[in-house]
């Protein structure tokens, strides 16, 4: 299934904004997720898939799929079904092309919806992934209260977002990169300067650990941990469903 769903909200400027900007980067957002970040960023998304414990045969949710990458993660799960969910439409189709056989088959379902408004029953998922989407959430308590509802009991989230490490002097050079740098390269390639200053700011906009914690627990979430990966560049947020 790939569908197109119809928001009983209207968006917001900055929901606009961001569905916009992602759409514009859609065509190189794989590759330079990659280069940029000298490849981790594929164990991140595996950490993450397995931060959620599911058995064989689960039915998983991916928030903010994008292009598909933690998909592919999601699918060594031995899932009966993954359903992906994104903003922007440009993203879906290049995800769509990359899953056909899957979603020929059933295995995997592609919704084009806010996290805020999902189209699903209350109860329908044993497991949900966010990975580097959540920042980019106008309504991040509202998302996390509508996921949550769409969660069975018991049922795990895993989250990772991009964070700003704190340990020196490991800090001071990582920031020199992400700053300075990564802007300049990620603009030059895409095309897209904008998008690529506004990842540094939206990572030091987002709440911080403790802040987040207890933003899930405010959810409807509890036994949330965050866990620092990669020297602090990454933080998995995981919570299990009330």
């Amino acid at each position: 299934m790939y569908a197109t769903t119809e928001t009983k909200q209207s968006k917001t400027e900055f929901t606009q904004q961001v569905e916009h900007m992602f759409g514009e980067i859609a065509p190189v957002y794989d590759f330079l997720n990659h280069v940029l970040s000298f490849g981790v960023d594929g164990i991140w998304r595996r950490k993450t898939a397995q931060a959620l414990r599911v058995k064989s045969g689960a039915s998983l949710l991916d928030i903010a799929t994008g292009t598909g990458d933690t998909l592919k993660q999601l699918a060594r799960l031995a899932p009966r079904k993954i359903v992906g969910v994104d903003l922007t439409q440009k993203m879906l189709d290049i995800c769509a092309k990359k899953f056909a056989q899957q979603m020929e088959h059933g295995m995997i379902e592609l919704y084009c919806c806010s996290a805020n408004e999902l189209p699903f029953p209350t109860a329908s998922f044993d497991g949900a992934a966010i990975t580097f989407g959540i920042r980019n959430f106008d309504d991040k308590p509202g998302a996390l209260r509508e996921i949550a509802r769409t969660l069975k009991p018991g049922a795990r989230i895993a989250i990772a977002e991009l964070t700003i490490p704190k340990k020196k002097p490991f800090a001071e050079l990582y920031k020199f990169y992400f700053t300075k740098v990564l802007p300049y390269i990620g603009g030059a390639l895409s095309r897209n300067f904008s998008a690529y200053k506004y990842l540094p700011a939206s990572v030091a906009a987002f709440p911080s650990p403790p802040d987040f914690c207890a933003m899930m627990e405010s959810a409807g979430f509890e036994d949330i941990y965050a866990r620092p990966l990669t020297f602090g560049i990454c933080m998995l947020y995981v919570g299990k469903r009330k």
